[in-house]
């Protein structure tokens, strides 16, 4: 039987502001470092590019991508060396996805393996501090012989930054609304129209944008 985190069951609880249920939850900030890659091979292409992409699942506030650069034509044991921080609001609630892509000669990326781990809670922890090899799994779930990603993994719980997230939180809609009104911009200028209206907005928009990103700047 699982428990149902103690944030859902309050009448206040909004999936997309942090501070109506952080009070009920203690944030997760990680900080994974991808070391190296081990046997990712492609059946199919041979010698091969990785790319890996670590990504958090979880409630809107916390979903985030993040991707290594490419190793050119070494997949036996590429070196990445590259670290990520993540503040996961209701680690409850979110899963750490590590997913090992191969990119082909036009740049484009083809999964080669997967894994999703639950973060969980300070109680009940699915990832804990140190370096970890973790096994890479196929589209159907079964293991993929020898081939794993090494991570080393700093795991700390603590108490969220509610102004700071309300911060970010709306720096993230007003990115939203950018970008679909880029979307469309574009759309329209290929079909060789204009709207002076829409360059006023997105000029605002990312007025707006720079002006939360000095003021949590100043914060720091």
């Amino acid at each position: 039987m699982l428990e149902k985190p103690r944030a859902l069951l309050q009448a206040s609880f909004d999936p997309f502001v942090a501070k109506t249920y952080a009070e009920y939850t203690d944030t997760c900030f990680l900080k994974i470092k991808i070391v190296s890659g081990r046997h990712l091979a492609d059946i199919d292409s041979g010698l091969i590019s990785p790319v890996v992409e670590l990504s958090i699942s979880g409630l809107e506030t916390d979903n985030t991508k993040v991707r290594t650069t490419e190793v050119e034509s070494n997949g036996l044991n590429p070196a990445f060396g590259e670290e990520y921080e993540f503040q996961v609001t209701m680690p409850e609630m979110a899963c750490l996805g590590i997913i090992a892509y191969n990119v082909d000669m036009f740049g484009d990326p083809a999964p080669i393996g997967q894994r999703f781990i639950s973060i969980g809670t300070k109680m009940n922890p699915g990832l804990r501090t140190g370096f970890r090899s973790v096994q890479l799994r196929n589209k159907f779930g079964f293991p993929l012989e020898l081939a794993s990603i090494l991570l080393y993994i700093e795991v700390r719980y603590g108490t969220l930054d509610t102004d700071r997230q309300s911060k970010l939180e709306k720096m993230r809609h007003l990115c939203l609304e950018r970008d679909k009104l880029v979307e469309a911009v574009v759309a329209n200028a290929r079909q060789g129209k204009s709207n002076p209206a829409d360059q006023r907005i997105l000029s605002d928009l990312n007025t707006q944008i720079a002006g939360i990103e000095r003021t949590m700047e100043s914060d720091l």
